[in-house]
């Protein structure tokens, strides 16, 4: 089955699959350059989200977002996971993750399209991904974050945020909670819990412990 087909398939499910309307979603999103060995704090994240009822939302990139889908998949939750996309179709995904992405999908997963095409100019691409960033802020429940590297952090809450932060603001903006793991190489540096657009504190809250 061809990209374009695959798509039509996947939009039709979607259409159909009206029960989802009514999960609230977590949304577990982080760097693409989130260390590997970051990926069972990730997964724990997920499992914990699920078994308390929560649906899971991913915005599709490689890295953290990739570690959390792949979670869902192997729970059989895919049908409680929505991604986000700011593609108009599979192949506008990294190579990396587009047999995870049509996995998910299969399995009952729920695909989100955007606007944006294969072969798009860069300043359509960068606009697209900022909206799948809102998106996702709006129709989420609350946030967990893992953004990699300090200078993310502090680019995310003074200046222009950038990826992952700008989805932190985005959440914040709208009411959302939003917990930030702020990670160095295999070590956790600080844990916020961000209602604003400035860090309230560093947070010894259970993190998953999130109102719905």
């Amino acid at each position: 089955m061809d990209d374009r087909r695959f798509t039509q398939m996947l939009t039709q499910i979607a259409a159909d699959r009206k029960e989802n309307n009514f999960v609230n979603y977590i949304g577990v999103i982080g760097s693409r350059e989130l260390p590997l060995s970051w990926k069972e704090k990730v997964q724990e994240v997920v499992r914990n989200l699920l078994a308390q009822g929560y649906g899971i939302a991913s915005g599709g990139a490689m890295g953290a977002d990739s570690f959390a889908l792949e979670e869902v998949i192997r729970s059989g939750k895919s049908f409680r996971g929505i991604v986000f996309s700011a593609w108009d179709g599979i192949s506008g995904f990294p190579y990396e993750v587009r047999d995870q992405i049509k996995e998910f999908a299969r399995k009952g997963g729920r695909i989100d399209w955007g606007t944006v095409y294969q072969g798009a100019p860069r300043k359509d691409v960068v606009a697209g991904l900022f909206a799948r960033n809102r998106k996702l802020a709006e129709n989420i429940t609350g946030l967990v974050a893992f953004a990699h590297g300090e200078a993310h952090l502090r680019q995310g809450f003074g200046g222009q945020a950038r990826g992952t932060m700008y989805t932190v603001r985005e959440a914040m903006r709208r009411g959302k909670p939003a917990y930030v793991f702020q990670t160095s190489a295999d070590r956790l540096v600080k844990l916020f819990r961000v209602t604003n657009t400035a860090t309230k504190c560093e947070c010894n809250e259970p993190l998953l412990q999130i109102a719905g």
